[in-house]
């Protein structure tokens, strides 16, 4: 069985969403505690859910690979992981209603991912050279909570799954 190291202390501290699925324009700050995300149905909750897990999944697998250039592997990893995640055929699905392009920066504890995408966007997000960092966090381990948190994420995002669809 291959064990998968996660970042250690890798902390979601803020998520910016703009004309994806559900949201307009969001500006969501987490503590650094239990954060808990509620409200009627069809509001987004489980999207929400679903792209955070996306994210913190295309950073996981980027930080285990070798390769020099990180940026290349997220603009490959994200929108595979997003596809996969909301179960589409392409991006472009993603994209609010009678919009065109789609933004989302992720700021984590040490570093922050800024991406971008169009109707027109096939294979790879549009991630700019400054917005991923120079190196990526060092500090890897077997022991983290983060496991524990993915693992939760999945049940209830397989939970919701089974009630929405």
């Amino acid at each position: 069985m291959r064990e998968k190291i996660m970042a250690k202390n890798l902390v979601v501290k803020s998520l910016n969403i703009e004309n994806f699925t559900l949201f307009e324009k969001e500006n969501l700050n987490f503590s650094s505690g239990l954060n808990i995300i509620i409200g009627e149905n069809d509001t987004g909750k489980s999207h929400l859910l679903r792209l955070l897990y996306s994210l913190i999944e295309s950073n996981n697998f980027v930080i285990l690979e070798k390769a020099d250039n990180k940026r290349y592997l997220l603009q490959k990893s994200i929108p595979q992981k997003l596809i996969d995640i909301f179960k589409t055929e392409k991006l472009a699905h993603l994209i609010q209603n009678g919009q065109d392009k789609c933004h989302i920066k992720i700021n984590l504890t040490k570093y922050n991912i800024k991406f971008n995408f169009t109707q027109k966007t096939k294979i790879q997000v549009n991630i700019n050279k400054n917005d991923v960092p120079a190196r990526f966090i060092k500090q890897l381990t077997l022991q983290t909570k983060t496991p524990k948190i993915t693992k939760t994420i999945k049940k209830v995002i397989r939970c919701i799954s089974q009630l929405v669809f």
